[in-house]
């Protein structure tokens, strides 16, 4: 007998346990309150036209002049399953979309839920982690502290080696089960899962010989055991964990290995015997993740800590960062009755935790924020972040290493040390200028400045990002009527590039026949400094844009913009393009 019939044949009770629910679920909704509610037969959807129609006095056109899409969606349902169906239409392109290529029903009764064909679950960020599966599946939810999931199905499908198509991907048909218990009191949580999968080695014909197959292509299995636990302490605290415990044979067809590495000892996944394979292409890992925070008097504060090991992977999820650790931290604190809060957090990463790889990164993180209710019209925000980035790469004579009598001689070492600093920070003001509510108008104010400098062993190169804006808004409740007035400046310099740019913007909105029909317009001139050759001028953009809604059903639409700006490449010649868009929407 083969290792996959074991695998499977160990796996069964939770197979069979899984059917059992679930045809106990079918009976009961069978014979009670969908039966007696009818088919409740429904059928929704919308359909969607839009017109573009485009115009320049460039020789230039930067798209065609006329194009058209028609899409809708329609979707039928009853007994409580939905069909729902898609298509678009341009001049350009035609699609239709329908859900029976993948398609999952999800029948409920009362606390049951059971899962058929196409879904996907998440059990744990360590174990199966919303990976799609085609098979059944049956979640458990009664009215009690308790609550219960199963799974089996196929991950993924067979796809056989095509010579003909370059871009085929060949896999093995792989199948997947998984178990989820949790308990629940009083608001704490204690959950654990088990997910296991194992690819059929009779699925895929390799021929060692072929130069085509993908040196990766492998016949692989896994088993993950995942808990996480969240526990109240008291009515001011809080305490997270989270842990992972992958098995992973990347290749079946490897030999069989009975004896025990230190390594194996303390894996928890070890000791599931028959369920992980010991070859000697199998390897053990653990991940944790773990947070406590506090809930003080005057202050709140948290931290929080993740390890990750080098080359954890679990086949339940698509993709995974393995080879990490994190450390972060916060505090707030509220002051004056809630008028002043602050908040700061901090953090740092690295990797390469067994330091076998060539290169290791760093980085740290860290932000404040201040925001405060000076009085009853203004209030004040500032923040600021730092984001730095350390990295090492050391490249060593290879020749001389091979060839060194010990690991103590001397062997050349060239390391290239980089180093990247972001900074980025932004001081905010609003001010109410009225507080009737019939007249509502503020006036907002923004300054932000964002910065990064990278370093290594020759150059530093450097970008800086300065803005300010403003702006006055008014509002009359009355007739519907809104008036904006802006202004914006910034300031951009890289190297020995300047750019500047500035201008004010004006736009006003209405709405008529009781909020059915509503316009807005605004007009923008924005002058643009720099000296690189050709990249000054004025850029000035007009807007007009209307929506009209016809008894909840029907909606029109109707958006143009005017934009004049210089000629790309050119110190003096100006274009102008026109944009309008054209649409209507229907729903039933």
């Amino acid at each position: 007998m083969n290792h996959e019939s074991s695998y499977l044949r160990l796996a069964q009770p939770l197979i069979l346990l899984g059917f059992w629910v679930f045809s106990l679920t079918l009976a009961q909704a069978q014979d009670l309150s969908n039966l007696d509610e009818g088919p409740n037969f429904k059928v929704s959807g919308g359909l969607n036209v839009n017109q573009v129609f485009y115009a320049t006095t460039s020789d230039v056109q930067r798209r065609d002049p006329y194009n058209y899409f028609l899409g809708g969606n329609i979707s039928v349902s009853a007994f409580g399953l939905s069909v729902p169906l898609s298509f678009s239409y341009s001049n350009q392109n035609f699609s239709f979309s329908q859900p029976f290529n993948q398609y999952g029903l999800q029948p409920t009764y009362k606390w049951i839920r059971g899962y058929i064909g196409y879904n996907s679950l998440n059990f744990s960020k360590y174990t199966l982690a919303g990976h799609i599966f085609n098979g059944v599946g049956v979640e458990v939810n009664p009215d009690l502290p308790f609550s219960a999931t199963v799974m089996y199905g196929r991950l993924r499908q067979a796809v056989p080696l095509n010579s003909e198509e370059a871009n085929a991907q060949p896999s093995y048909r792989r199948m997947g089960w998984g178990v989820k218990l949790a308990y629940t009191p009083n608001g704490d949580k204690y959950e654990l899962s088990l997910f296991g999968a194992a690819d059929d080695t009779t699925s895929l014909f390799i021929d060692p010989r072929d130069s085509l197959v993908p040196p990766d292509l492998k016949p692989q299995q896994n088993v993950a055991l995942g808990i996480n636990i969240a526990k109240r302490i008291g009515d001011r605290f809080n305490l997270t964990l989270e842990y992972g415990n992958s098995s992973l044979t990347r290749d079946l067809r490897s030999p069989k290995v009975e004896s025990r590495t230190l390594q194996q000892v303390y894996q928890p996944v070890r000791y599931l015997n028959g369920l992980s394979p010991r070859k000697t292409s199998t390897a053990y890992y653990q991940a944790i993740k773990g947070g406590f925070s506090a809930n003080l008097t005057v202050l709140t504060l948290g931290v929080g800590y993740e390890r990750i090991d080098p080359g954890y992977a679990t086949l339940g999820a698509y993709f995974f960062n393995a080879d990490l650790e994190n450390l972060t931290a916060n505090v707030s604190t509220s002051l004056f009755d809630n008028r002043v809060n602050i908040a700061i957090n901090g953090g740092g990463q690295r990797n390469n935790l067994d330091n076998e790889q060539a290169s290791s990164t760093s980085r740290f993180v860290g932000s404040a924020s201040v925001s405060g209710q000076v009085s009853e019209r203004l209030k004040l925000n500032l923040n600021y972040s730092n984001f730095q980035t350390f990295a090492r790469v050391q490249s060593r004579d290879q020749f001389a290493f091979v060839n060194s009598l010990s690991e103590f001689d001397s062997v050349n070492v060239d390391t290239l040390t980089f180093v990247q600093v972001n900074q980025s920070g932004s001081l905010s003001a609003s001010y109410v200028l009225s507080t009737n509510k019939d007249h509502p108008m503020a006036l907002v104010m923004n300054a932000s400045y964002s910065g990064s400098s990278e370093r290594d062993n020759e150059e530093a190169p450097s970008a800086t990002f300065y803005n300010l804006s403003t702006a006055y808004s008014y509002k009359n409740q009355a007739n519907g009527l809104g008036i904006t007035a802006a202004a914006n400046a910034t300031v951009t310099v890289q190297d020995t590039l300047r750019t500047t740019q500035f201008g004010p913007t004006v736009s006003a909105n209405k709405s008529f026949f009781e909020k059915t029909l509503k316009l807005n317009a605004s007009i923008s001139a924005n002058r643009s400094l720099s000296n690189a050759a050709g990249a000054s001028g004025w850029l000035n953009n007009f807007r007009i844009s209307g929506n009209y809604q016809l008894r909840e059903r029907h909606q029109f639409r109707l958006n143009t913009t005017v934009l004049n700006r210089p000629k790309p490449g050119e110190a003096s010649g100006r274009q102008t393009e026109f944009t309008a868009n054209l649409g209507y929407s229907f729903s039933f």
